[in-house]
């Protein structure tokens, strides 16, 4: 498993990032936020997808792509949480780039 999957599915964020080096944390930082930009475009994608659907299974496909669309959009949050909680914690992050 890889430092960025193991630091994500961690609910003891606190601890785990203690042990790491500033420029790990400034490493995962990133990577989590190009997933973030490529899950975000996914369920553009899929949403687009459940917008245009037609055919004889519309109602299905419809049905199906709005649900994934769904899950996808739960997967951002839980993401864009986690990417804030470690950069709050880098202690080269400059908090005055950031709203409140």
């Amino acid at each position: 498993m890889s430092t960025t999957a193991t630091i994500v599915s961690s609910t003891r964020v606190d601890k785990r990032l203690g042990a790491l080096g500033t420029a790990a944390i400034g490493e995962i930082s990133k990577d989590l936020r190009q997933l973030l930009a490529d899950v975000f475009a996914l369920y553009v994608k899929t949403k687009g997808a459940h917008w245009h659907i037609t055919g004889a299974h519309f109602r299905d496909y419809h049905l199906l792509l709005d649900e994934q669309a769904g899950q996808i959009f739960a997967m951002t949050d839980e993401i864009a949480e986690r990417t804030r909680k470690i950069r709050r914690d880098d202690a080269t992050f400059d908090r005055r780039d950031c709203p409140a």
